[in-house]
């Protein structure tokens, strides 16, 4: 990455996309580039393409046989796959012949980019007869924080970890799923639409396709309440309708926007009506579990127009993750004598390397790791008469690939009781990323997205300090309102505070605009740049800004943060 300020690329106003081979195609603002995402999220390798994987079983010999007790599963997704040069040209190839024979008419030479996604959220299901997730360390029914390669730890059960060594044998069905959700940009005209969920129709029909269970509950698979959501829309028992009339010029993204609200509406309603689970084929179970629990829901969507963050997810089997797992990947120890010690690192596009060595302190003299840029996974075992005791230390040097950043050096120490065998590094979580959007207003309106008039353009300065860093970061790039940009800049690994600044300036309607440099929060996640027509002012807008209580779009900007808002009337 040559520069940390890079043009966001959205999706287009038509949401055109298509799925082919796992993996979903989006239609870009840019002509000519289609964004993709994958459908499922896979294993991340290591550079000797090795799975980032690795089951532990925990032995203890009784009565003269070798007893399974349990077992400690540690694995690395990446939700984007690396592929080397001439088989991501081959899948590129295979892409566009498709998008050909489904009727895409665009440019001829087609390019492919990852879609840019943020506030990604990774959930594992597991029934608690197999066992639990340690990590992410939050309740089974709540998403954690993830990024683009997560690493996540199960402590399996007997029973859990006979069910893995069974499946490796002989491919039994390994239980549980995995959920990523997400944030992706779409470029949206200013709209409002009302979605009405007719709830008694709603119950019956779903109670129509879903299974009961033993405890009077309604479930279905992923699969089948998508589907019913479809047929939902269908019947009308769930109406959405847009309130707010679109600019003759944009009528025909009528249709699209109508679809758009009916993908988001059914990410939200989905987290009302349902409680997700750990079996795939009932991962779903419905809240309302006879008429006397129904309501009727009333929501209205709104978004001020421009790059607008909307909601995504990708939902696997841990089976279907694992399908190239075999005996390899697994390792046994036994009670009182040996203990593991796992060394993970998740990569991520902006990580160079890490250079680790670690120790103990009963012998174990140190030894060096190098890591790429995707990260990866070690696995030892040890030997010790109390492995509680025993402490772990371990130091890192980790670069990244913008030269500006300083190289960051870490160290740990911590005893086996305190999970110092569980060493962890997310260099990914210390990277932060500012979206700037330009728009343009119209009173307390954003005018639909357009290029700029032959001759305006609008430069944006941004600049960044912190403690870790030997000198300032400075970044400067033309925007425009169809592509709002992005600042990545690396934050303190130990927590101090840096300085964040935005400004701007440039020519439009024939004058020379300016905004002074401006200080911005270092947790947030969009600013703006305001500029109305016919006036010399530009309006920098952030949480630090003052802002007149009669200034209703900024301060629906600042409470939105470009994101479609959600509001459930009673």
């Amino acid at each position: 990455m040559s520069s940390s300020l890079q043009e966001e690329v959205s999706v287009a106003s038509s949401g055109n996309y298509w799925d082919i081979d796992g993996v979903r195609l989006w239609e870009s603002t840019q002509p000519g580039l289609i964004l993709y995402v994958p459908l499922q999220p896979s294993l991340a390798t290591d550079q000797q393409q090795r799975y980032q994987l690795a089951l532990t079983v925990e032995r203890q010999w009784q009565e003269g046989t070798d007893q399974v007790t349990g077992a400690t599963l540690s694995f690395t997704t990446q939700l984007f796959v690396s592929q080397e040069f001439s088989v991501f040209e081959q899948q590129k190839q295979h892409w566009q012949q498709k998008l050909r024979s489904r009727g895409y008419g665009g440019e001829q030479n087609l390019t492919f980019a990852p879609l840019s996604l943020r506030q990604i959220q990774a959930q594992v299901l597991l029934d608690s007869q197999f066992g639990t997730v340690s990590l992410p360390s939050l309740d089974s029914q709540q998403a954690a924080p993830a990024g683009e390669t997560s690493s996540f730890l199960l402590q399996l059960t007997a029973a859990g970890a006979h069910r893995w060594l069974e499946a490796m044998a002989s491919r039994a069905e390994i239980p549980g799923t995995i959920t990523f959700n997400y944030e992706y940009p779409q470029l949206l005209p200013p709209a409002t639409a009302e979605v009405q969920v007719k709830g008694k129709g709603v119950f019956d029909y779903l109670a129509s396709v879903l299974v009961r269970g033993d405890d009077g509950h309604y479930y279905g698979s992923q699969e089948q309440v998508e589907a019913a959501w479809q047929d939902l829309i269908q019947r009308q028992l769930i109406a959405i309708e847009l309130t707010q009339l679109l600019p003759p010029e944009l009528n025909s993204l009528q249709g699209s926007l109508v679809q758009t609200f009916s993908d988001q509406a059914r990410q939200h309603l989905f987290d009302l009506l349902f409680v997700l689970q750990g079996d795939p084929g009932t991962s779903h179970k419905l809240t309302w579990r006879s008429a006397e629990d129904v309501i009727d829901l009333h929501l209205v969507l709104s978004v001020t127009g421009g790059c607008t963050w909307l909601q995504g997810s990708m939902t696997g089997t841990l089976d279907q993750l694992c399908q190239g797992i075999d005996s390899s990947y697994v390792h046994s120890i036994y009670a009182e004598q040996s203990f593991p010690i796992s060394i993970t690192v998740q990569g991520d596009s902006l990580l160079r390397n890490v250079a680790l060595s670690w120790s103990t302190d009963e012998g174990k003299l140190p030894e060096a790791i190098m890591f790429g840029s995707s990260g990866g996974q070690r696995d030892y075992t040890l030997t010790s008469r109390n492995p509680n005791q025993v402490t772990i230390r371990y130091q890192a040097k980790i670069s990244f690939q913008p030269s500006q950043w300083s190289l960051v050096e870490i160290n740990g120490a911590a005893t086996v009781a305190e999970g110092g065998n569980r060493i962890l590094l997310q260099p990914g979580n210390w990277i932060r990323h500012l979206q700037i959007n330009f728009l343009l207003r119209q009173g307390n309106q954003i005018q639909p997205a357009a290029d700029l008039s032959p001759g305006d353009y609008l430069v944006v300065n941004l600049s960044y300090s912190a403690p870790h860093l030997p000198q300032r970061i400075k970044a400067a790039a033309r925007i425009a309102p169809t592509a709002p940009m992005q600042f990545t800049y690396l934050q303190d690994p130990q927590g101090r505070p840096g300085q964040l600044y935005f400004g701007a300036f440039g020519v439009l309607g024939g004058q020379i605009i300016r905004a002074n440099d401006q200080p911005i929060l270092t947790d947030e996640e969009s600013v703006y740049i305001l500029a109305t027509a016919g006036s010399s002012n530009l309006q920098l807008v952030s949480r630090n800004s003052i802002v007149a209580e009669n200034d209703s779009l900024v301060q629906r900007l600042l409470a939105g943060q470009m994101r479609l808002v959600i509001a459930q009337l009673p």
